[in-house]
This record gives structure tokens, sequence and C-alpha cells, in this order.
């Protein structure tokens, strides 16, 4: 959660003193506040002009150093695909977006098969959901994963709520990336764009495995565990984050890029946000196989055409319970409508 606490092992005296009502504070427009994002919505609600600075600093109209900003802040526009398929984590994305105030619009499959996305978003969410899931989902006549074996009456889908993406799908949402939008993809979804665009980068962990039996050739598995992150904090996208930071990873995916230096610019740019720290990974829980991911990337930026692929191989966003990393998923998507000054 982002919370810095210091562990004391001795007892010690402390000078309190009772308080007889806690208020709650009003928004800040600090970025290191997740409020910020409240304040900033509610300001882009009423007209009001907001920009960030070069450092993350949110300025107002009339603040100091407004006309020297970075990027001037648009209402976002966002979609968040829903699947057919259930995906719980595509309801805690939705709980984020909901509390802290950015507008989006539920899209399904037929949305992204017509085309047209650019022209009504600026941002497309993926949460965490196999490739396999997102381009086929459930085919008609069959049984929903899981369900098999249990001595229960097998309910089967209705056929108007069945497939994926498909291939058409998935040519509209390259195009919406190539003419500008930006695609943020979570977690086991981060394997689409990778595989199939295709990006400079190389997956190092097989997000499929289930279990250790299944973990990668590696032997890294991490279950559900307070990972230890070092973060740019100098990249837009990890504006308000400290250096050092904790991520929740349950299953989880590492990237190597795969562009030489000289070749890593222009519209194939790929820059690093965040990477698995190099030595004490583990913060709280247990992995196995650390040695696969140490010093690697676990958040990445990449330029696609005219717009980015934001890939995060983790969920920033689990169960609305991660709050320390809310900030890497708004930043992100305040970034896709920002206007560059």
């Amino acid at each position: 959660m982002g919370v810095a606490v210091d562990r004391a092992d001795d007892p010690f005296q402390a000078d309190v003193e009772n308080v007889g009502e806690i208020k709650s504070q009003d928004p800040s427009l600090d970025h290191r506040d997740n409020s910020s994002f409240v304040a900033t919505a509610d300001l882009l609600s009423r007209n009001m002009k907001v920009r960030w600075a070069k450092d993350g600093t949110i300025l107002t109209e009339g603040s100091g150093n407004f006309d020297q900003a970075a990027w001037e802040l648009r209402t976002p526009r966002v979609a968040l695909y829903q699947s057919w398929t259930a995906n719980i984590d595509a309801g805690w994305t939705q709980w984020v977006l909901d509390t802290y105030k950015v507008p989006h619009t539920m899209i399904h499959n037929g949305d992204l098969q017509k085309g047209g996305l650019r022209s009504r978003f600026d941002s497309i969410i993926l949460s965490s959901q196999s490739t396999n899931s997102i381009l086929h989902g459930l085919r008609d006549g069959e049984w929903s994963p899981g369900r098999l074996g249990r001595g229960e009456v097998i309910a089967l889908q209705r056929s108007e709520y069945t497939g994926g993406i498909g291939v058409g799908g998935l040519a509209q949402l390259e195009n919406f990336v190539r003419e500008g939008g930006t695609l943020i993809a979570f977690d086991a979804a981060a394997d689409l764009p990778v595989q199939l665009f295709p990006l400079p980068l190389r997956s190092l962990i097989s997000s499929s495995a289930a279990t250790l039996e299944e973990a990668a050739p590696t032997g890294y598995y991490s279950p559900g565990s307070i990972l230890r992150i070092t973060v740019d904090s100098t990249n837009p996208m990890a504006f308000g984050m400290p250096p050092d930071a904790f991520a929740f990873s349950s299953g989880g995916q590492a990237y190597d890029i795969t562009l030489l230096p000289e070749y890593n610019r222009g519209e194939r740019e790929v820059r690093s946000v965040a990477k698995y720290a190099s030595k004490d990974l583990l913060a709280s829980g247990w992995i196995s196989g650390e040695k696969a991911v140490l010093g690697k990337h676990i958040l990445v930026d990449a330029r696609y055409g005219k717009g980015h692929v934001i890939l995060f191989g983790f969920r920033p966003q689990f169960r609305g319970q991660s709050f320390g990393t809310f900030k890497f998923l708004l930043n992100a998507i305040y970034l896709g409508s920002a206007r560059p000054l």
C-alpha cells in the first residue's frame, strides 16, 4: 500500500494525546498522493486546466511555472475490455477507475471488431487474461473451464456470448495503437501484444503456469507475493513513486529488450519504467527461482507506430488492494490523453 513502516523491536515511550475526531482530508495535488488523481478529475470536470511539469509537479492555472509545463491533461477517454469469459481482474480494474473518477466505457468483442477505436478512445485496458481467452473466448457448445468432474449440471454459454476478439479484433487493436492510442495490458494479457504485434521484447516467464509443477523452465514461480522493485522515478509513468517500491505478483512476467541500443529509438523505442530488484527480491510470501528475474524489466513502455503499449508484468490493481502501485496505472491513463506542450 506504499506506507513506510519502521519496525520497533524494543519497548519505547511515546508522547501521545487523545484526538476527539479524525477528519478526512481533502484530495491533494501532491503527485505522491493517490488522492491527487481524484482532485485532478474534479478539476477537469469543471473545465479547469491542469498540467504536469517535467518532474511530475501538478500545476493548475494561475500557479507558478504553469506556462513551462510539459503536458496539459485532458479528461481521459478510456475503454476497458470485458470478455464474455468471466474475468474478476476486469472487475477490480473497473473498481479502481470508479474510485479515482476515471470516465470509462466497457467494450466487448464486437466493439473491437468493428474498428474506429482511435476516434473514440485514447487508452484501452486489457486486464489479466490469457491470449487464447482474449482471442477465442468460450466456443459455442464448450463447457466453462474448471466445471468438469464436479458432478454439476453443466450450463452452456448462450451462443451470442461466445468467442473472443478474433483475428479481426486483434488487427483493429493493433491499428488503434499504430494510430496513436495507448494499450495498457496487465500480467498474462501482456503476452498478446508481445507475441502478436509483435514488440521487440522477450518474455522470460510462462504466464500460463498455475502451479509450481507448471513453472517456466527457469523454475520461477510466484504464487502471490510482495516483491521489491526499483523504479525510474524520472519516467512520467512513475511520477509520484519512490525509487524503491513494492509490487504484488501472482504469476507475473519479466522482460528482456531485444533491440540493440542504437536501434532503440523513434517508433520502436522501449523504455523501462520499473525492474525487479537486483537482490533481496522477496519482501513477503514465497517465490521459487528468483534468479531468473533479478534486475529484469517488470514494467515497460513500448512505442508502436504513433502509440504506446504499456506492459505490466504484474497486476497493479490486484483486488483493489495494491494502493502503492495504482499510480503507475493512473499516470499511464492520463498520459495517454495528455497533450504534450
